[in-house]
């Protein structure tokens, strides 16, 4: 006859009735959307101001960046919630450091030559500023209502994330979206 391997209990009923059980809006996560952040807006702005001070139209910035008018416009009257590819694309073609896109007045800083994917750059940050903060990969993911193991996938692998999703993570972090963003050879512009 086989052993029981759980002949003995592995909580005390005592225990178990002290725990409470979470409330359903303890177990739903918060949506990027629920979090008091506007960084849809300041993207808004910033692109608004760029794209305005280039003289361009929302059509010729479509045409020139290869991206569709209406992604533009959505991004620019606060309804998308723009990749950092996106962002990232519409940095170099304006010359700018994506950190600048989030400025209602860009600075001047220039942008370097031969600049890494904007993924790789804040899967570094995300590592550098949740290590040092000396917090685990899983604590900094259920603070930023991500998925499970989702910020050791973005450390490792550096997707596509949304910018709500970085700016979820940044929150967490206590720091601005911007310096998730900043490329550290360049500094924050």
């Amino acid at each position: 006859m086989r052993p029981n391997r759980l002949a003995r209990p592995v909580a005390s009923a005592a225990f178990l009735r002290q725990l409470q059980s979470p409330s359903r809006d303890q177990m739903v996560k918060k949506s990027a959307k629920d979090q008091p952040l506007d960084v849809n807006g300041r993207l808004s702005a910033g692109l608004r101001a760029v794209r305005d001070s280039a003289g361009l139209t929302l059509v010729a910035l479509a045409e020139s960046t290869g991206m569709s008018r209406n992604t533009l416009w959505r991004i620019e009257n606060r309804d998308a919630n723009a990749r950092l590819s996106t962002i990232d694309a519409l940095a170099k073609f304006f010359k700018l450091n994506p950190t600048q896109l989030f400025e209602t007045a860009p600075s001047s800083t220039p942008r370097l030559p031969r600049r890494i994917a904007l993924s790789k750059i804040v899967s570094g940050n995300i590592v550098v500023l949740r290590s040092g903060a000396g917090m685990s990969q899983e604590a900094l993911g259920q603070a930023a209502g991500l998925a499970r193991n989702y910020v050791s996938l973005i450390e490792v692998t550096a997707p596509d994330l949304k910018i709500e999703t970085v700016a979820g993570i940044a929150q967490v972090l206590n720091v601005d979206v911007s310096v998730l963003l900043a490329d550290p050879r360049e500094g924050l512009s």
